[in-house]
C-alpha cells in the first residue's frame, strides 16, 4: 500500500479490519480502504463505506462510496447502496431504488 498499489491497500485494510495485523483498527482500515478507493480499487470504496458505518462517522459520504462501487459493477456496492436507500442512511429513504438495486 505504501507503494500506491490499490490491491495492496485494500488487502491491508482487510487485515486491519479483521485483526490480522494486530488488534482490529478501523482507523487504519479506513485509511487503507481510502487509499485503495482513490487508486481505483472499487471494492475498497465499498469497504470504506462499511468502515464509516461501523465507526458511525462520515455517514454523508457512505452513499457516494457505495454508488461509485456499484457504478463500477461491484455487486457488494450495489447491495450496500440498496440497503442505504432502504434505511435512509445519508439519503432520502426510497424503497423503489432499494428494490431496483
Amino acid at each position: 500500500c505504501d507503494l500506491a498499489d490499490a490491491d495492496g491497500c485494500r488487502s491491508a485494510g482487510f487485515c486491519w479490519a479483521h485483526a490480522l495485523l494486530g488488534p482490529t483498527d478501523d482507523v487504519k482500515a479506513g485509511e487503507s480502504f481510502a487509499k485503495a478507493c482513490d487508486a481505483g480499487n472499487l471494492l475498497g470504496c465499498s469497504d470504506l463505506g462499511m468502515t464509516y458505518e461501523r465507526q458511525q462517522r462520515d455517514l454523508s459520504h457512505v452513499p457516494a462510496l457505495y454508488k461509485r462501487a456499484c457504478d463500477g459493477h461491484v455487486l457488494e456496492g450495489c447491495v450496500n447502496l440498496g440497503r442505504v436507500y432502504l434505511s435512509g442512511l445519508g439519503v432520502a429513504q426510497d424503497v423503489d431504488k432499494a428494490e431496483a438495486l
